[in-house]
């Protein structure tokens, strides 16, 4: 008995034999895709539609992740550029130590590393405080570039030193620019080195970070909890330190001791030292 079915394309290869977008054809094209559709069982119709979702949401996925990669490799940048080349590379494995005291701190911040997605979360503060060239800077940014590279925390640095002279409006946007990101790192100068403006804008972007409730990271040049107060303000400073947790780097200067002798390969010009 002779066969008079047609040839028609099957479910499993219909997205092989899907033709051109109409606008992209001839006019004997178009004539062809119609037969070809008019063809279709109901069937094989479902399944083009869903190779079409498909291909839609594979694509849009796609643009998702590539979005969140441009944004992040963006982020990056900006915390590079806040940071300064000499803390690019900043981790806990290539911080020096040379003093018994340093272990403990070192150990304690890589167990909020091990934690900083929920600590961000919960507005947490953090305060290293200490001589100048202990490595607080250090520890400080190998924790943030941490947050920033593996948790995707958005992130930046400050040194209050850099805070100019500005008209008062001029002043706000400084505040009102520092204060959005979830996590900010402040380097704060030693005490009677500051102007009387330096210290009133610092004081208000801490105030307004803690009132929104944002991660605040503090490096502080001085020798005693006393000098901070002095620095900040002993309302602010009060006021910081809830909620928050300190440490006290009080070793010897990291600088003082490679001026004696040469940092080891692989830390970073400056080593274990900074602020």
């Amino acid at each position: 008995m002779e066969n008079h079915t047609t040839d028609r394309p099957t479910p499993s290869d219909a997205s092989a034999t899907t033709p051109t977008p109409l606008a992209a054809t001839s006019r004997s094209s178009v004539r062809e895709q119609m037969a070809f559709y008019a063809n279709l069982t109901p069937e094989e119709h479902a399944a083009m539609e869903r190779e079409r979702d498909r291909a839609i949401a594979e694509r849009a996925e796609r643009y998702r992740v590539e979005d969140a990669a441009a944004k992040q490799r963006q982020l990056l940048r900006v915390l590079q550029e806040s940071v300064g080349k000499r803390y690019h590379d900043c981790t806990f494995d290539n911080y020096e130590l040379y003093d018994p005291r340093q272990k403990p701190v070192v150990g304690q911040l890589r167990d909020i590393a091990a934690g900083v997605s929920e600590w961000t979360r919960a507005g947490r503060g953090l305060i290293l405080y200490g001589p100048s060239g202990t490595g607080k800077d250090h520890l400080a940014t190998a924790l943030m570039l941490h947050a920033a590279r593996e948790c995707r925390i958005p992130c930046i640095a400050l040194q209050a030193r850099t805070f100019p002279f500005l008209p008062f409006e001029e002043a706000r946007l400084i505040i009102d620019h520092y204060s959005r990101w979830e996590l900010a790192v402040v380097t704060v100068i030693d005490p009677g080195a500051s102007t009387e403006f330096q210290t009133r804008l610092l004081g208000n972007l801490l105030d307004i970070r803690y009132r929104r409730q944002l991660s605040t990271w503090l490096t502080v040049n001085c020798r005693t909890k006393e000098d901070g107060q002095t620095l900040l303000g002993t309302a602010i400073f009060d006021r910081f330190l809830h909620d928050a947790i300190t440490f006290y780097c009080d070793w010897p200067s990291f600088r003082e001791r490679t001026v004696r002798r040469p940092a080891r390969p692989g830390v970073p010009a400056g080593g274990g030292g900074g602020g």
